[in-house]
């Protein structure tokens, strides 16, 4: 298996390499975040009120 082949220094570098381009990302991808917990937040508040709306539907 080609994994057992690799040294660990160049796992190592991989990971330092992968290390470094998620710290760059990681300001771009807060703001991202940001969006989806707004965007998830409203979509849950849409279902939360739909759900209301049918539950008091079936109640009256």
């Amino acid at each position: 298996m080609t994994f057992t082949v690799q040294s660990s220094a160049h796992l190592l570098r991989e990971r330092i390499v992968r290390g470094i381009d998620k710290h760059r990302m990681l300001g771009n991808q807060t703001a991202q975040v940001n969006q989806c917990g707004i965007a998830s937040h409203k979509m849950h508040a849409a279902l939360d009120s739909d759900a209301g709306t049918r539950e008091s539907g079936i109640i009256q």
